[in-house]
Parts: structure tokens; C-alpha cells; sequence
């Protein structure tokens, strides 16, 4: 679907909600999204800069969920992270409609969600004229990467989950994203940590100024596990999933818990950050 701005407006952070929840259950999984503002956030007047999407694909058994994280950095980013996750889950099931397995190579979809960036970023800038200094207004030059990413800029990563056959594959687009998977026994699984033990964030450049590879992890879930993304609002309190607080959160997990067990449970989360958090999860 093509960006429609009837449901932006182009107000001063107060458009978007402190708490953003989505979710689906077929009979072998069972995904919830949950993506909260947090405590710098709500003090300094910040919006919610986390946003996520959660879907199965129209006619296929393949689930699709993806998460972004704005960059604080820039006054726009919430609405770049918004935009990108609503649109970019169209995108990847419009190619995907029908499939009935992995694809077998993401590169093309990696692509797809670079340009969308790219287009998404140029018409949101538009949308709320920022970022067209130097041009002619009457008939502004497209802006570049460059220009974009002065105004708005954000991470994503997505996952496509085989609901039948619990095959899966995690893809981190750009940005410093982190995912895990639980086992039946509450042990925490790093399949790629955003943050290490100093605070420091392995990441690409944020969209859109990232074109490279993508980071992929193949995997195939059994009864009882759960797969998960998660901002580094989050990531920077589970690190490599053998911290206290990792620990702690891993054994916390129910198994299938209900949206609001979720919600609750992600505010509990690294109390003392102050970033937005953001968790996406999958149990079977």
C-alpha cells in the first residue's frame, strides 16, 4: 500500500500513542508485539520512536513481523519508524502472498525495504516540509539519503516464521537491533546481541543511509520455544542473556501469555533506561 498521510498530522510529538500493541495467533504460534514509551521519553516530551508490525501473510503460512527503532538524534524519526513498519509489512506480503515456505534468498526484500525507506523518508519530509533547504520548493529536487537522514532515520529488522513448519529466518536490515530465542528449559539464546557489555551498539548506519548486506540467522523453533526481537531499550538490560536481569526475565516468561501478561511485563524491563522498548514475541 502506498503511504497515505490522512492518519499523519504534523503536530509536535503528540500524535502517537505512549503504547503500541498488536497481535496473532494461529494454531501452532502465537506472536504479540508490544512497543512502549519510556521514562526519558515521557520526561523530556519525547514521542514514541519504537513502532513494530505483526502479520501472517494472505493466503500462506508464513508470519511477518518487523520492528524499527527511531533515531533520537533527529527531531522526525517516530514517523520514519512508523511508516516503515506499516508499509515494509505490505511490501514483504505482497511478495510473499501465497508462499507456502521460506523464500530462499531475503536479498530481494532487503532491497525492497531499502527503496521504501528511501520513498517513504522523501515523503514524509514533504509532508511536513523539513528538509528541502537549498532546494526550489515550487519543484524541489529529490532529497537525498543524506538530506533524509538529517531529519529522520531509523533501524529494522524483521522476521518471517514459518507457522507449520517453525522454520524461521531473522533478518537485521540496518541499525543495531538484537534477537534471542528461549528454550522449553527458560535459557536465553543470543542470535544477534545490539549492545554489549559496555553499552557499546554493533551497528550498521540506520535507514535510509544503510544499502549494504543484510545480517541473516536461519533456525527452527521447537514446541515450547520462543523467538523474539526486541530495541535496544531492552537489549541493552538482556545483553548476551546471561545477566541477572536476563535470567530473570527469560524464567518471568510464561508460556503463550496473553497480550496484557506482555504489555505489563515489558514495562518491568531495565527500569533504570530510559529508551523506548520495544518486544515482539513468538511461542509455540
Amino acid at each position: 500500500m502506498p503511504f497515505n498521510g490522512d492518519w499523519l498530522s504534523a503536530g509536535e510529538n503528540g500524535e502517537r500513542s505512549d503504547i503500541a500493541v498488536s497481535h496473532v495467533d494461529t494454531p501452532r504460534v502465537k506472536a504479540t508485539g508490544v512497543s512502549l514509551r519510556g521514562y526519558g521519553h515521557l520526561r523530556n516530551g519525547k514521542p514514541l520512536q519504537d513502532a513494530h508490525a505483526v502479520g501472517v501473510v494472505p493466503d500462506s503460512s508464513l508470519l511477518v513481523a518487523l520492528v524499527a527503532d527511531g533515531s533520537g538524534r533527529y527531531p522526525h524519526s517516530h514517523w520514519l519508524s512508523e511508516v516503515v513498519v506499516r508499509s515494509g509489512w505490505r511490501c514483504v506480503a505482497e511478495t510473499l502472498h501465497g508462499a507456502q515456505q521460506l523464500p530462499h534468498d531475503v536479498n530481494g526484500l532487503v532491497a525492497e525495504l531499502h527503496e521504501l525507506a528511501m520513498t517513504q523518508g522523501r515523503r514524509l519530509c514533504h509532508y511536513l516540509g523539513v528538509g528541502q533547504d537549498g532546494h526550489d520548493h515550487d519543484s524541489p529536487a529529490p532529497l537525498s539519503a543524506e538530506e533524509i537522514a538529517q531529519q529522520m532515520a531509523c533501524t529494522l529488522q524483521f522476521v518471517l516464521l514459518d507457522t507449520e513448519t517453525l522454520e524461521y529466518l531473522w533478518v537485521d536490515v540496518a541499525g543495531d537491533g538484537s534477537a534471542y530465542w528461549r528454550d522449553r528449559k527458560a535459557r536465553l539464546h543470543v542470535i544477534q546481541q545490539g549492545t554489549d557489555e559496555l553499552g557499546e551498539n554493533s551497528w550498521t548506519p540506520p535507514l535510509p543511509l544503510y544499502r549494504g548486506d543484510p545480517l541473516v540467522h536461519a533456525g527452527r523453533l521447537k514446541a515450547g520455544d520462543m523467538l523474539m526481537m526486541v530495541t535496544d531499550g531492552i537489549g541493552e538490560a538482556l545483553l548476551n542473556g546471561k545477566t541477572p536481569e536476563s535470567i530473570s526475565f527469560s524464567s518471568r516468561l510464561q508460556t503463550r501469555p496473553s497480550v496484557f501478561n506482555i504489555a505489563s511485563f515489558v514495562s518491568t524491563i531495565g527500569l533504570h533506561d530510559k529508551d523506548d522498548k520495544t518486544l515482539v514475541l513468538m511461542t509455540t
